[in-house]
């Protein structure tokens, strides 16, 4: 509370000092040493984990593609040597025409599980002779699980190039664990 000034007591209590000396303001203290904190049997790591939330693991791994072209796609970011999860995955994508299609002209890129389902998307669509663009998507996942040898990739504009002059430019990262 603001203004009033609130202090623990030896028995336990939180004594307000200023307004009403001695009274108790708010009960008992909590007794927030690690020794209080630890009397489950757990480790203090088991204690806070929630639900979704990936622990601190030696197992972390992740792998990244990273200013990538159509010409070479997909491109492998990573694959699974033992059963795992999949934490987190992004995408960017950046593409830019300086000549050429002069009508509407859709890329995308995408971090997928070879396959399987799409972890992250993203698209621009250009317009005219002279046109930039650039979009990003990322995903966090409650620890999504995943086979032995799952592969997970980047799709850059399914291999397609630009027509006319231009460049298209994508990266991608995964967040995973081998418990």
């Amino acid at each position: 509370m603001p203004g009033k000034l609130f202090v623990p007591a030896q028995d336990g209590t939180i004594t307000q000092v200023n307004n009403s000396v001695n009274a108790p303001a708010y009960g008992p203290a909590l007794d927030t040493s690690v020794a209080a904190l630890h009397t489950s049997g757990k480790t203090i790591a088991q204690e806070t984990q929630n639900v979704g939330v990936p622990p601190f693991s030696p197992g972390i791994v992740g792998g990244e593609q990273i200013l990538q072209t159509p010409a070479g796609s997909p491109y492998t970011i990573y694959t699974f040597p033992n059963a795992g999860k999949i934490w987190a995955a992004s995408v960017s994508l950046s593409a830019g025409l300086s000549a050429g299609a002069g009508g509407v002209v859709p890329t995308y890129a995408r971090v997928y599980i070879v396959g399987g389902r799409t972890l992250a998307y993203c698209e621009v669509g250009l317009s005219g002779t002279v046109a930039y663009g650039s979009n990003g998507d990322a995903n966090t996942f409650p620890g999504f699980a995943v086979a032995a040898g799952t592969a997970i990739a980047l799709d850059v504009n399914n291999a397609n190039t630009l027509v006319g002059t231009g460049a298209i430019r994508a990266g991608g990262i995964i967040v995973g664990s081998i418990p």
